[in-house]
């Protein structure tokens, strides 16, 4: 009877064991998590600063300034953004954290896209033309996921958590719906040509 007790007594303790261990690995990996670094830990300061955004790359480029208090496409006739991408591009910055960093010799760059024929560019400046940020934009990576990107004056790639690769072409950046109307609330469209109408009935 009494082996018997300490049987239960040692597998009990041994429960315990493991319960425990388990708890104190899993408390390591939420604060090696939450210890993880910020790409652009100054993000919601600067944010009401930017007033001139630029994306480009050897082919392209698009340039994005605050104008009368409305964003336009200042290189393509002053055409309005499409603030919902550029929203989701700013989102995606502003959780980008850096996962781990990558090579430094600028031979191996265009693995990652980093290289000057692949890479795009980012630059933030503020109102008086001071520079905010200028960060290269590398390929997305999407087994891991995450991009490559780097800080413009330093070959140090980093690895981050978030999808930052973007087209710089300014049509990408152009709203694509000339009226947000939805067609159900559309009953009748009249078109008129050469004194000529065409009715068009929904």
């Amino acid at each position: 009877m009494y082996i018997k007790n300490l049987k239960i007594l040692v597998l009990l303790s041994f429960g315990f064991l493991m319960i425990a261990l388990g708890m104190y690995f899993d408390g390591k990996n939420i604060s090696n998590k939450s210890s993880s670094e910020v790409l652009f830990p100054s993000f919601d300061d600067v944010l009401p600063e930017i007033a001139y955004i630029e994306f480009s790359n050897q082919n392209d480029s698009t340039i994005i300034e605050l104008i009368n208090d409305q964003w336009l496409l200042s290189n393509s006739d002053n055409f309005p953004v499409n603030t919902e991408l550029l929203s989701r591009f700013f989102i995606q910055l502003r959780e980008a954290n850096i996962v781990e960093p990558k090579t430094n010799l600028p031979n191996l760059l265009f693995k990652l896209g980093l290289d000057d024929e692949n890479k795009s560019k980012l630059i933030l400046k503020d109102k008086t033309g001071e520079s905010i940020l200028t960060l290269d934009l590398g390929i997305y990576n999407y087994n891991i996921p995450g991009s490559y990107v780097k800080f413009a004056d330093t070959n140090q790639s980093l690895l981050v958590s978030t999808n930052l690769t973007t087209d710089t072409s300014p049509f990408y950046w152009m709203p694509n719906d000339l009226i947000n109307i939805g067609s159900s609330t559309i009953k009748n469209v009249q078109i008129y040509n050469n004194n000529q109408m065409i009715n068009l009935l929904n």
